[in-house]
């Protein structure tokens, strides 16, 4: 079962055709087998323990980003399981908390920082990351041009928080 319609499917390739410049590459932090299931399916999506909604994140978030990476080459996906020495190595680099999966890391030669996200991008944020794709592929976002001003008078390294809650 596709996450993404075939109509928003659609969209996002014409979208991405027309929009992404630069590849953007999209790390994936997991744990061990929680995304490792096949496909998220049906009724299943929404189980009610913790340890099932835990292992139900990782898979949705898992096959969201690969139907995404599917509909661009310039969706670059890579996957590290942060209970392996080599995925905490990755994650402790990225500056990824190893304890907070799943977690997504944006990074392009567009743009000199880099974004993380934890967490499953899914209702409201699917939009999100639509356009932290297409933002970190083109290298500029939509911000008006005083807030950019503002922000490029930041001379220091600048870590921003931003918490959302599931709606």
């Amino acid at each position: 079962m596709s996450l993404i319609s075939a109509e928003d499917r659609e969209y996002l390739v014409e979208r991405y055709q027309k929009e992404l410049i630069n590849p953007v590459t999209i790390e994936f932090f997991t744990r061990g087998d929680l995304a490792n299931s096949t496909e998220a399916e049906g009724d299943d999506l929404f189980a009610d323990e913790t340890e099932s909604d835990e292992s139900t994140a990782h898979t949705i978030t898992q096959q969201l980003l690969q139907e995404l990476a599917a509909i661009s080459p310039k969706i670059l996906l890579s996957r590290h399981e942060v209970d392996t020495p080599a995925g905490h190595a990755a994650a402790l680099a990225a500056n990824i908390n190893p304890q907070l999966t799943p977690a997504l890391r944006f990074q392009s030669v567009a743009l000199a920082g880099q974004s993380r996200y934890y967490g499953m991008p899914t209702g409201f944020e699917f939009g999100t990351l639509i356009e932290t794709i297409s933002d970190f592929s083109r290298g500029a976002s939509e911000l008006g041009e005083a807030t950019s001003k503002k922000i490029a008078a930041i001379t220091t390294p600048l870590e921003m928080l931003i918490f959302v809650t599931p709606t």
